[in-house]
């Protein structure tokens, strides 16, 4: 048996670069016939692209991957944060769409909810003859931009002081709070209601004055207010449109209508 020379097998880059190799000028160095070429490089060459090339594609596989799980993350959030139906006075509304909400009766119970405010189209807002209690929920003022009418009238043990965020709701035309228990001065903020039209406070337990700023809308046609002998009058200095109903008065007009 032959002895194994292991220089028949070395790389060939390894003959390339042999220095100390003499060989006459103008003769290839000497080629191994079994050293292993892959697309026309010798093995070490060629393993070295071939992870350069794994290496880039496990790169871009990772920001890919990395793309989409942040698509369906930003997806799943925006339809989490889609706003549902909202439960009020016994039924359901839908928070974007719902422009007007007329109740009565024995559905309007328990506190006033707060949930008013995220009906963020609701243009009209009608509650009578109920037995809501508590205070009006500042985030009536949320509908600054929409509600044209709002009217609570007799809505049972309705209570507290009007909030001044009553102010806020600029687009306002018709502002009724009738025949309830409301309490407390006038908010000063009702002067910011530069489209108002009709204010009515009768038959409640309100006191102070009618903001003097009213006095100088355009549009304004009416304005009632309990006036004395009354124990809560409110003064009003709007002369051409205030009128002033006692609570006498008020109620004969109630039962005739």
């Amino acid at each position: 048996m032959e002895p194994f020379d292991i220089d028949e097998y070395r790389d060939e880059d390894d003959d390339d670069n042999n220095t100390n190799e003499t060989r006459p000028l103008g003769v290839e160095p000497k080629r191994n016939p079994l050293t292993v070429r892959v697309f026309g490089l010798p093995l070490r060459k060629a393993a070295a692209v071939v992870i350069v090339v794994l290496l880039v594609m496990a790169v871009v596989l990772s920001l890919t991957s990395s793309s989409h799980d942040k698509a369906s993350s930003d997806t799943s959030v925006a339809a989490s944060t889609t706003p549902g139906p909202v439960r009020l006075f016994g039924t359901s509304y839908h928070v974007a769409s719902t422009t007007d909400v007329y109740r009565h009766g024995h559905r309007l119970k328990g506190p006033f909810p707060s949930e008013i405010g995220t009906l963020t189209a609701l243009t009209v807002l009608e509650l009578y003859h109920g037995a809501l209690s508590g205070n009006i929920p500042s985030e009536i003022g949320l509908l600054s931009s929409t509600l044209n009418v709002l009217v609570l009238k007799d809505c049972g043990s309705l209570n507290g002081t009007v909030p001044s965020e009553i102010g806020l709701l600029t687009a306002l035309k018709v502002l009724r709070l009738e025949d309830d228990k409301l309490s407390g001065s006038v908010p000063t903020e009702m002067g910011l209601l530069t489209a108002l039209e009709e204010l009515l406070l009768p038959n409640n337990q309100l006191v102070g004055s009618v903001p003097g700023d009213l006095c100088a809308n355009p549009q304004l046609k009416e304005i009632r207010v309990d006036c004395p002998p009354d124990p809560s009058p409110v003064a009003c200095a709007c002369d051409n449109v205030c009128q002033c109903t006692s609570h006498e008065t008020h109620e004969e007009e109630e039962g005739q209508t």
